[in-house]
């Protein structure tokens, strides 16, 4: 009797035992944790929060994450996240742009010479839309007497296009050209140009700027024709 109940029991014993350490083993997440887990997870890549990412994914007490692929797996690469570290795609309003740029010359005794600098300063008012203040200043040392100064001061509005690496832009200027060798009248004209993004916040321009001088005794059709080119070559900074 004894015998028969010892190789009943032992089967039984043996399930028992099986069953207690398959439930002692790491358990897969439930459904309800897989999807609250995707959600934090998917929270902390879209804020760009990597303290959150590291407390949910690596928290005492739960799974790593890399034991719920599923659940990662399940993080789209939404806008936000594309844009995370790059700010070339995000809109430009409210932004401001500072624009320097340059040239000099002087002769072999390094007695006669000049030189020009052309400082730029924009608004984006909207993503395309930029508003800004140009100022040019040029100087002619001709040596023995005095040197002589030039400049022009112009408002500008340039609407640029798109958002890639290079940025074409076209606009208008109207200001005042004034110094020691130029009529101090009214200038005003258009102007194309190219900005090159080598980093996201950093950039170098070229403009190719017709200004046109309206002397109060010219007609419109004298004063554009009474006009000059202008060109730049010169690097910027947006913030």
């Amino acid at each position: 009797m004894k015998l028969a109940l010892t190789r009943t029991a032992l089967p039984f014993a043996l399930i028992v035992v099986m069953a207690s350490c398959r439930t002692a083993g790491p358990q897969p997440p439930r459904d309800d944790d897989a999807r609250e887990h995707s959600q934090t997870v998917r929270s902390a890549v879209d804020t760009g929060d990597a303290a959150r990412w590291a407390a949910v994914t690596e928290a005492p007490g739960r799974a790593s994450s890399k034991d719920w692929p599923a659940a990662e797996a399940s993080v789209p690469l939404t806008p936000a996240t594309a844009q995370q570290g790059s700010n070339l795609d995000r809109d430009r309003t409210g932004r401001w742009e500072l624009v320097l740029s340059g040239v000099g010359n002087n002769d072999e005794d390094f007695e006669v010479g000049g030189g020009q600098v052309n400082v730029g300063v924009g608004y984006y008012i909207t993503d395309a839309l930029q508003i800004g203040l140009r100022q040019n200043l040029s100087l002619f040392d001709p040596g023995p007497g005095s040197d002589f100064w030039d400049g022009a001061t112009r408002v500008a509005v340039d609407f640029h296009f798109g958002h890639a690496t290079v940025v074409p832009f076209v606009g208008v200027n109207l200001g005042w050209v004034y110094g020691d060798t130029v009529d101090e009248t009214m200038a005003g004209g258009g102007q194309v140009g190219l900005k090159f993004y080598p980093a996201d916040n950093a950039f170098l321009h070229v403009t190719a700027e017709y200004l046109a001088l309206f002397d109060e005794n010219d007609a419109i059709g004298e004063a554009l024709e009474d006009g000059q080119f202008l060109y730049s070559l010169g690097i910027g900074l947006r913030f």
